[in-house]
């Protein structure tokens, strides 16, 4: 091997193009297999609802942990789609509030009309339901000003 003046430098330009290569690889590796694993999940909850089971706080939180790796709107949600529309009169509250709470900025930047009125049904029976009026005002408040714009 010739050793010169130079081969430091080249040395520590192998040594990044090496290191940006092995650092990228995984991470476009990981997202497709998260958004595989997701996919897969939604496949099992649409199957599970389809024959008459109902979802439970396991499913939730199962999604709700391979949700946040998701970059995909679309199919972060057909995720909240499937539980708001299963908590929606289920009376768990806490659930369907911060799923719903999750879900509007997402179903806005994706313009879903019909689910986000769906969601602010559900927040608005919710709240009433529990007597928390001020929340009531604020989610009616909410839509009011969401349609008007």
């Amino acid at each position: 091997m010739i050793v010169n003046d130079k081969t430091p430098f080249w040395t520590f330009i192998m040594c990044i193009i090496l290191c940006t290569n092995l650092t990228l690889y995984p991470q476009s590796y990981t997202e497709n297999k998260s958004t595989e694993e997701f996919t897969t999940f939604l496949d099992g909850l649409n199957q599970k609802l389809g024959t008459g089971k109902p979802l439970n706080a396991i499913d939730y939180y199962k999604g709700i942990d391979l949700v946040q790796d998701i970059e995909s709107d679309s199919l972060r949600v057909q995720f909240y789609n499937i539980f708001l529309a299963h908590y929606g009169d289920s009376g768990q509250t806490e659930l369907l509030v911060s799923l719903a709470e999750e879900a509007l900025p997402i179903l806005k930047k994706q313009k879903d009309y019909m689910n986000i009125t769906f969601t602010y049904v559900h927040l608005a029976k919710t709240y009433i339901s529990d007597n928390d009026r001020n929340n009531f005002r604020r989610i009616c408040a909410e839509s009011v000003a969401y349609y008007d714009n």
